[in-house]
């Protein structure tokens, strides 16, 4: 499970705030799940460099169906990557948090056995680059719109 945190400052505008912190939160949270996907479609690993390669084994199962085999993108049925959800927002204490899991129990210990191979579940610096790019977006829209009104 991968989890996102955005803490919420107080300021005279605090459930405006903690509604647009909650959105942000969650918005973050599918973009990380997204991220992650593409990085991972690229055979890129959590330190941004290219997987493992396939073994012997799961190489002539990828030839059998006719997949590709050059890199390691974790996409022999597409069953693992769709059950990756980020699944729900919650708060305590003015922080707010987003999981990133598994939806099924196969999928989830796949993951695991993938993870053990080469670690891909997680967010790569990159990819924490390009969450905090997408969140400082949302907040830059949302203060702009603030100040419309």
């Amino acid at each position: 499970m991968i989890t996102i945190t955005v803490q919420q400052t107080g300021t005279s505008v605090e459930d405006q705030m903690q509604a647009i912190t909650k959105a942000t939160t969650k918005e973050s949270g599918t973009e990380a799940e997204n991220i992650i996907k593409e990085r991972v479609g690229r055979g890129l690993n959590i330190k941004d460099q290219l997987m493992d390669p396939y073994s012997a084994m799961a190489t002539a199962e990828r030839k059998k169906r006719g997949r590709q085999t050059a890199v390691r993108d974790l996409s022999l049925s597409g069953r693992m990557m769709a059950a990756m959800q980020a699944s729900r927002v919650s708060e305590s204490g003015g922080v707010f948090t987003s999981q990133i899991r598994f939806t099924d129990a196969l999928s989830a210990r796949k993951a695991e056995e993938n993870q053990e191979r080469d670690e891909w579940f997680g967010l790569s610096p990159n990819d924490e680059r390009l969450v905090r790019d997408f969140m400082q977006d949302i907040l830059d829209q949302e203060v702009q719109l603030a100040n419309t009104r």
